[in-house]
């Protein structure tokens, strides 16, 4: 069964509660436990989660909307490689690479030809257009906001962006202003055989803002471990490991989740960690430490944001688990990083 990860949805969930929708009732509806311990979910429970969020918000353009609230850590170790990378060329080739720890699937397909650059979304010959609409909607958005907060800024009326097409049929009058402001200038073609943003070559070659390449080198490597961990005949360690780090930022699963997940008990789950030598706390940790090292490294996070990216109330628990685990603070550790 195709799988995205839950964090995907983030930038939808945060929208809704900001215009007063009960978040809960949305997931309930699309069939996604709200207590947050799916760390991923049914690909057509997204599906779902747009179209449910349409209904109960009474705004057929929230999900449009929404797309455009989306940033990289929302897609996990993948959105800081790409944050890292040194153009925007090298991190669509790297959102490309990694994209299966967002979404068992490949989503799109990028080429460049004719001085135009094209992230064109694979087509389910099984969806009709209309009924994906606010997912696509979405998940356009995304891609759009995404590319543009690499390069520093907005790619909407930037001149970069040339053209987007739909699938679906031109929308009702209610929508066409949302789309005009979301997409500005932009040429809308609808009724296309493929979902598609189309940019100006140049943009390829545009350095991405704030990149460092030692931690792109660090982050590539933390990214090829957990794609390896998704293969098959992987150990119930390596498993394990990739469950925890796919879930940051946000809280891990619980140990009865990843159990039931891999198709084992809990018990049995804790037995084969033992033989291994280690236990899930430790691979919390573990992923926790390597997690926050990585968001310390960038001066424009807080400490806070860490920790709350991490899954801790407060920002004091954070401080004693970072000093338990390497006897340093989360500061100390920042300063040496930026040196």
């Amino acid at each position: 069964m195709r799988t995205v990860a839950t964090r995907i949805l983030n930038p939808l969930t945060l929208v809704l509660a900001e215009r007063g929708v009960d978040v809960d009732s949305v997931l309930a509806a699309a069939g996604i436990a709200a207590d947050g311990t799916q760390t991923r979910l049914p690909a057509d429970a997204l599906s779902r989660a747009c179209t449910v969020a349409v209904q109960h918000s009474a705004d057929p353009g929230i999900c449009l909307q929404a797309g455009f609230h989306s940033a990289p850590a929302n897609l996990g170790v993948l959105g800081y490689v790409l944050q890292n990378a040194a153009t925007i060329g090298q991190a669509w080739s790297q959102m490309q690479r990694y994209w299966q720890l967002v979404d068992d699937a490949p989503l799109f397909d990028i080429d460049s030809k004719r001085g135009r650059a094209s992230i064109r979304m694979r087509r389910n010959a099984e969806v009709e257009p209309a009924a994906a609409q606010a997912l696509i909607e979405y998940l356009l958005a995304m891609l759009l906001r995404l590319s543009g907060s690499l390069a520093g800024g907005e790619l909407r009326g930037s001149g970069h962006l040339q053209a987007i097409d739909f699938r679906h049929a031109q929308p009702l009058a209610e929508l066409r202003a949302v789309y005009a402001e979301c997409f500005g200038p932009a040429t809308l073609r609808f009724q296309q055989p493929h979902n598609a943003l189309h940019f100006s070559a140049a943009l390829l070659d545009q350095p991405v803002a704030a990149a460092d390449p030692a931690l792109f080198d660090l982050l590539t490597r933390q990214a090829d471990a957990e794609l390896a961990a998704l293969g098959p005949g992987r150990s119930a360690l390596e498993r394990v490991r990739a469950s925890i780090r796919r879930s940051l930022p946000g809280t891990p699963p619980s140990l009865t989740h990843i159990a039931s997940a891999l198709g084992m008990s809990r018990a049995t789950l804790q037995r084969r960690l033992a033989e291994a030598g280690t236990g899930y706390q430790a691979l919390v940790d573990e992923a926790r430490l390597a997690h926050a090292d990585m968001m310390l490294a960038d001066p424009t996070i807080s400490i806070g944001e860490v920790a709350f990216a991490l899954g801790y109330g407060d920002t004091a628990a954070f401080h004693h688990a970072y000093k338990r685990w390497t006897g340093r603070t989360p500061a100390q550790t920042r300063q040496q990083s930026i040196r």
